[in-house]
């Protein structure tokens, strides 16, 4: 029984829901930003895997052993930015 309670699905609550997609959305200003503005290259992909790994967070299956996404995309959020000003 205990088995079958473990394999069950993973629910975020709303806030982390909420908190994932403010991450996406940051995510993608900072791809179009960085692609209009022409700034580093590593900012556009930090900010591309960023969107990619909340993506993964929300809806892909969080398991216990990738609940590790949800703290690398605020970590990479803030490298991005850092990259970003010392680019521009």
């Amino acid at each position: 029984m205990s088995a079958e309670l473990s394999r069950r699905r993973f629910r975020p609550p709303h806030l982390v829901l909420w908190r994932l997609f403010a991450m996406q959305v940051c995510g993608v200003v900072l791809i179009v930003v960085g692609t209009v503005m022409r700034v580093h290259l590593a900012v556009v992909f930090m900010a591309s895997f960023l969107v990619l790994v909340s993506l993964l967070r929300v809806w892909w299956e969080p398991l216990p052993t990738t609940r590790w996404m949800a703290w690398i995309a605020p970590v990479l959020l803030v490298a991005a930015v850092i990259v970003w000003l010392v680019a521009g």
